[in-house]
C-alpha cells in the first residue's frame, strides 16, 4: 500500500504556530499517514570577544527541542499518537550543527556563515540522544573532552601557579590580577562542550556536518540534507548577519547520510539528470560509496498560509506492506518512497514503478535491485488522484542520462523495454514528471545488475570498496580576499555562444549562453564523449553544469572573477 507522509513540519516546540496536537488533528482531516515532525533542536547563535567568548557573549536564542525540553517533545508527540488512530506521529529536528564569524561589530559586518545549513535527523527515540546532538552552544558533553583536554590542563596549571604566587605574597598587585585572569580562562576553555568545533576559527568544511551524520548513524536514526538550493544569501537575525549560500555540493563531499529534499516549496536543481544527486549514485554504482542516496519530500512547514505554505502541500509516499511506524521508518530509510508536489487536495500519484525482468518474471521496485537475464523492462502507472486528464512530462533517467522523455496525457501507462541499455554493467532508473512548476513527481531509484542464470530481486549490494575520502582542508595564509587555484583546473570558451547545458549533451536543456573568452572552473570529465571529445562538468558561479570539450581550451593563468561574467 501507498501512505501520505508529511515530513520536517514546525511545532510551537520551535518556530512552528500550532501545537503537536493542532497539527496531528488537521493531518487526519487531510487523511494524511504520517507526519515526521522537524522542530529546530537547537534555535542559538552566540558570538563573544576572545579569549572570553564562551564567558562574555551575546545570545540570541529561539524556542527549540532543546530548549523547551528533548523528553517533553517525545512524551508529548508519543500521547498525541496514542490518541489520533489515523495518523502515525514520528519525531524528528532539523539540525544547524555549525557556523563561523567573520567580519567584526566595530566594522559593522559581523557574519554569521552558514547557520541556515541543515540536516534532518530522524529516528532518535530518548531524550539523551537528542541533548548530545554535536551542535555548538548547547549541552554539557563529555564526547568531545579529549581533543580539548590539553588547553585546559595548561590554564588550570597556570591558575594553580599564580594561586600560589599570591598565597606567598609574591608581587600580590601583578599575581592576583593574574590569577584572576587565568581563572576566566580555565572556565573559558573548559573541554565539557557540546561540539569539537567553535564559531571563531573559519570555516571548518565538512567535517562538523560528517560528525553530526556520523553521531546520528551511532544511535540507529536517518539524516538527510535539506533546503541545499535556498537562496537565503545574506539575512537578518536580530542584529546579525547570516550568510548561507547554496550547498548542491555538499552531497558529493560527505558520505553516509540517508538522503536529501528532492522536492519542497521551489523547483531543486540537483533533482535533474547528470547533477549531484546522479552524481552520487554513480559514485555508488562504482563502489566509491558504501549505500546510495535517497530522496524525500520536505513540507519545511512552519504556519498555514504563511509565504503560501500549506499542510500537505509536499507529500512523501511510502511503500509499506502494513500500516505501522516500524514499516514505515524501514521505507524510509531502504528508498521505497517518492515525493510529491500538489496543487490543493490534487496531486500526482505513481500508483505502479517497477522493473521486470520478462525472461523470468521477477520485480523489482523503488529502493531495490533487480538482477537480470535480460534487457530491463520498466512499467509505470501514473495518474491525478482526482482523476484530472492533466497533460504532464515524463522523464526516465537512467544513470544520470535522460533515457527516454515523453509528453502525455494522464492517467498514464507505460511497457518500455530498454533495449540501449548495455547489458554486463550495473544501472538505475528514476524518474521525473512534471505537470508545471507546481505539481511534479520524483521517484528514488531502481537497481539492476546484469546475469546469465539469477533471476531474483536482491538488497542493494555490499560495499566492496573503501569510500573515496573527503580531501583535507588546507588552511592558507593568503589574504581573504586572493584566490590561489591549480592553473590546470579552469577553461577559456573559445567559441562564441558555447552552451552550458543541464547534462552532458546536446538533449539536455540549455542553461546559458556563453561569450568566448569567458572562463569556467573544472570540476570533472564525464564519460560520454561526442567526435572523440568529452563532456565536462564545470562550475560557474555557485552552479555546476555541463559543457563540451571541443568548445573551451585549458587555461594556465589565474581567472577573472567569474561571477561577473
Amino acid at each position: 500500500m501507498q501512505l501520505d507522509g508529511i515530513a520536517d513540519i514546525k511545532t510551537n516546540f520551535s518556530n512552528g504556530c500550532a501545537s503537536i496536537k493542532d497539527i496531528a488533528k488537521q493531518s487526519e482531516r487531510l487523511g494524511i499517514d504520517a507526519v515526521i515532525f522537524g522542530d529546530y533542536a537547537r534555535n542559538s547563535i552566540e558570538f563573544g570577544p576572545k579569549p572570553f567568548e564562551r564567558i562574555f557573549k551575546n545570545k540570541t536564542e529561539g524556542p527549540s527541542v532543546l530548549g523547551r525540553g528533548a523528553s517533553g517533545f517525545i512524551s508529548e508527540i508519543k500521547d498525541n499518537d496514542r490518541q489520533i488512530k489515523e495518523t502515525i506521529l514520528i519525531p524528528g529536528v532539523e539540525t544547524s550543527p555549525f557556523y563561523y564569524w567573520s567580519g567584526s561589530n566595530y566594522d559593522g559586518n559581523l557574519t554569521a556563515h552558514n547557520w541556515d545549513k541543515h540536516l534532518l535527523i530522524v529516528g532518535l527515540s530518548t531524550a539523551p540522544e537528542y541533548e548530545q546532538l554535536p551542535l555548538q552552544n548547547s549541552n554539557f558533553s563529555l564526547n568531545y573532552t579529549d581533543p580539548l583536554l590539553q588547553q585546559f590542563i595548561i590554564m588550570g596549571f597556570l591558575f594553580m601557579v599564580s594561586v600560589a604566587a599570591v598565597y606567598k605574597g609574591y608581587v600580590r598587585a601583578l599575581t592576583a590580577p593574574l590569577m584572576v585572569l587565568f581563572l576566566l580562562m580555565t572556565f573559558n576553555n573548559h573541554p565539557f562542550q557540546s561540539s569539537p568545533f567553535d564559531a571563531y576559527h573559519g570555516d571548518q568544511g565538512m567535517k562538523p556536518y560528517q560528525n553530526m551524520i556520523d553521531y546520528a548513524n551511532s544511535k540507529g536514526a536517518m539524516v538527510f540534507w535539506n533546503h541545499m538550493e535556498s537562496n537565503s544569501g545574506i539575512r537578518r537575525h536580530g542584529t546579525t548577519k547570516l550568510k548561507t549560500l547554496p550547498y548542491p555540493e555538499d552531497l558529493l563531499k560527505t558520505k553516509n547520510y540517508t538522503g536529501f529534499q528532492v522536492i519542497g516549496d521551489h523547483q531543486i536543481q540537483q533533482i535533474e539528470a547528470g547533477q549531484q544527486w546522479d552524481q552520487v549514485l554513480m559514485e555508488y554504482l562504482r563502489g566509491q560509496r558504501q549505500k546510495p542516496v535517497w530522496g524525500y519530500g520536505g513540507n519545511n512547514h512552519l504556519c498555514e498560509d504563511q509565504n503560501d505554505n500549506k499542510l500537505g502541500s509536499v507529500r512523501t509516499v511510502f511503500l509499506v506492506r502494513e500500516k505501522k511506524r516500524g514499516t514505515l521508518l524501514d521505507a524510509m530509510r531502504k528508498g521505497r518512497m517518492y515525493a510529491v508536489r500538489q496543487n490543493a487536495a490534487n496531486r500526482l500519484s505513481l500508483d505502479e514503478f517497477f522493473i521486470e525482468d520478462q525472461k523470468t518474471g521477477r520485480q523489482a521496485t523503488l529502493g531495490q535491485e533487480l538482477t537480470l537475464t535480460d534487457f530491463p523492462t520498466l512499467k509505470i502507472k501514473l495518474r491525478s488522484i482526482k482523476g484530472e486528464n492533466n497533460t504532464a512530462q515524463i522523464q526516465i533517467i537512467r544513470n544520470g542520462i535522460l533515457a527516454k522523455q515523453e509528453t502525455v496525457s494522464l492517467p498514464y501507462k507505460l511497457t518500455w523495454r530498454d533495449i540501449s541499455n548495455k547489458q554486463g554493467e550495473r544501472a538505475y532508473y528514476r524518474i521525473k514528471v512534471s505537470i508545471n512548476s507546481i505539481e511534479h513527481l520524483v521517484s528514488n531509484p531502481i537497481f539492476v545488475k546484469f546475469s546469465d542464470s539469477s533471476n531474483e530481486v536482491v538488497p542493494l549490494p555490499p560495499f566492496t570498496q573503501k569510500p573515496t575520502p573527503t580531501p583535507p582542508i588546507i588552511k592558507s595564509a593568503a589574504p581573504p580576499n586572493s584566490m590561489l587555484v591549480d592553473p590546470k583546473k579552469f577553461l577559456k570558451v573559445i567559441v562564441d555562444g558555447a552552451a552550458l547545458r543541464k547534462g552532458p549533451g546536446t538533449v539536455f536543456p540549455q542553461i546559458a549562453k556563453l561569450g568566448e573568452g569567458v572562463e569556467l572552473e573544472f570540476i570533472r570529465r564525464t564519460n560520454i564523449e561526442f567526435n572523440n571529445k568529452s563532456w565536462l562538468v564545470v562550475k560557474r558561479g555557485n552552479r555546476s553544469a555541463y559543457i563540451w570539450e571541443g568548445v573551451v581550451k585549458w587555461v594556465k593563468t589565474q581567472p577573472a572573477n567569474m561571477e561577473t561574467k
